[in-house]
């Protein structure tokens, strides 16, 4: 074989293996596009950075790190992509996040907001409705505000008195306490919450249920709601 073959053999199998090669070089790329923001002096424990690879690297999984930027005081980012730490002081501080798997790497702006909590509030702070037996009373509603916007939140119904399932709460943004991850506030910081009664099989009487309103770093609130059932309510 001349060299001249030699060579060109060499080029085509390049030219035959190169497809293969990028499908097994393990493309990597950061999914997550912002971070929630953080309450100084909190610990500030987010889900951890998302990445998506495609192909396979032989070179090992996929690290993380600070590439430029400051991350706030008191947080550090770990190689697996986890944030840690207590923020110490107030401000928006912006950094760029490189993951890298060895074959591949991307990278991604992030500005981070240090603040105080945020704070929840419902109106109206109590809701009574009166029923006869066997009649359902129409739907009421709540609204929640939030300091945060895009706060993602958890509604969910006790019951302190006897009878249970007679109250359902449907938020429209947030999450039932039956769903499995919470949505988020619209992009105005405020959503409503649907209430809903069924009476079937409940006795004259008085009843009584709190709905519970969490979102993460804010202090939970409640509101109480009471049934009345009663012989002598208008239909």
């Amino acid at each position: 074989m001349t060299i001249t073959e030699f060579i060109a053999t060499r080029l085509l199998v390049a030219a035959l293996l190169s497809p293969l090669l990028a499908a097994a070089a393990g493309e990597v790329e950061l999914v997550t596009e912002e971070l929630p923001w953080a309450v100084v002096d909190r610990a500030y424990l987010p889900a951890p950075l998302e990445v998506r690879v495609t192909g396979r690297c032989p070179a090992g999984g996929v690290g993380f790190t600070v590439a430029s930027g400051t991350l706030p005081p008191g947080l550090k980012l770990s190689r697996l992509g986890y944030f840690s730490g207590v923020p110490t002081q107030y401000g928006l501080f912006e950094f760029n996040v490189r993951a890298v798997n060895g074959c591949s790497w991307s990278a991604r702006h992030f500005a981070l907001l240090v603040t105080e909590p945020p704070k929840l509030k419902m109106r109206p702070e109590q809701i009574s409705v009166d029923c006869p037996p066997g009649a359902s009373p129409p739907q009421a509603a709540l609204h929640l505000t939030a300091t945060w916007p895009q706060l993602a939140y958890l509604a969910s119904v006790t019951y302190r008195s006897a009878g249970s399932n007679w109250l359902t709460a449907v938020p429209q943004h947030g999450m039932s306490s039956r769903e499995a991850v919470p949505r988020r506030l619209a992009e105005i910081p405020g959503d409503d919450i649907s209430l809903r009664f069924d009476v079937t099989g409940l006795k004259p009487g008085r009843y009584e249920a709190q709905l519970s309103v969490s979102a993460w770093q804010a202090q939970t609130i409640v509101v109480t709601i009471i049934l009345n059932i009663d012989q002598n309510a208008s239909r």
